[in-house]
């Protein structure tokens, strides 16, 4: 759900954003006057190898301040002439509001604006409360702008990465871009197991391997992993009854294991206790292995526990 932004917040925010920003930093604003805060911002998501596309109106720049800016090593410098939208987004975090890069806004303005987040945002982030990721679908249609942007902008300086990649610029991927990507991952990992996006509900994909092993198919996303059965309902409630008797959660390494609701599917969880999902990512062919034996250790039981319900 979206934060509404005022002058304080609009500081707090914007700085996160850039400092924050993992590979890629899209920031449209008309007048640039950075202060010493959002440079220092800049100079960390520059150190820490973040591609930086800047769009600036035309004609607005000093020559001061471009001097100031072109000392970033991943900056790539655009203008355009039209250019009145206030635009920050590092990939997770989109704010749209009336502040730009300027010194005199971050300290005088009487500024507002909206903040959107991919991820959900808990109390300690400066908002009082938890709050839900935004849609998709919104910043679907915020990258489709940006990316119009960027296309009918005039470019003053890039980077060698920004060239190779033709600007194909990752963090403006739809959803369901990320989605085939993601699948592609999966592929070079599980192999003859033939991941594809498939949407579960209008604007959300997934990943599904379609028949994983008979009658099962297979759901990956952020958060668990999805063993749906696709079986008759009556051995359905029968193997729900003998899953639970005899599986406990913590019977498969590195995961913790619920099969809560007969139609819904058994759910593996990485175990956080195990490692942080975070550090486990890092490598990321150890952290696919460890889903895929998983996958294969649950099937393995359910094929023995399929067999003991079959002879009821």
């Amino acid at each position: 759900m979206a934060i509404i932004l005022d002058r304080a917040k609009h500081n707090f925010w914007i700085t996160k954003l850039i400092k924050e920003a993992k590979n890629e930093l899209i920031l449209i604003v008309p007048y640039i006057k950075t202060s010493e805060n959002i440079f220092e911002a800049l100079q960390a998501a520059d150190s820490n190898d973040v591609d930086i596309i800047l769009i600036y109106r035309e004609n607005k720049l000093t020559s001061k301040e471009k001097s100031k800016l072109l000392q970033l090593n991943n900056l790539t410098l655009l203008h355009h002439p039209n250019i009145h939208c206030k635009t920050y987004f590092n990939g997770e975090l989109l704010i749209i509001g009336s502040m730009n890069l300027y010194e005199y806004s971050e300290k005088n303005n009487r500024e507002m604006g909206v903040l959107f987040h991919s991820n959900d945002i808990d109390s300690s982030e400066n908002t009082g409360s938890s709050i839900i990721a935004d849609s998709y679908t919104l910043f679907d249609d915020a990258k489709i702008e940006m990316k119009e942007i960027i296309s009918s902008a005039e470019i003053e300086r890039t980077t060698e990465y920004i060239k190779e990649k033709y600007f194909k610029v990752d963090v403006l991927k739809s959803f369901s871009e990320i989605q085939r990507d993601q699948c592609e991952k999966l592929n070079k990992y599980f192999l003859n197991k033939r991941f594809i996006p498939f949407e579960t509900y209008p604007d959300n994909w997934l990943p599904k391997c379609s028949n994983y092993f008979d009658d099962i198919d297979v759901y990956l996303d952020n958060h668990r992993t999805v063993i749906k059965l696709n079986i008759d309902p009556m051995l359905h409630i029968y193997m729900f009854d003998e899953w639970n008797e005899k599986v406990g959660v913590y019977d498969f390494p590195n995961f913790k294991c619920w099969w809560n609701i007969p139609d819904q599917g058994i759910l593996l969880y990485w175990d956080q206790d195990y490692m942080p999902k975070a550090e486990a990512q890092k490598n990321e062919e150890m952290y696919y292995n460890k889903i895929k034996e998983a996958l294969d250790a649950v099937i393995k039981r359910y094929r023995i526990l399929r067999q003991v319900v079959s002879s009821y």
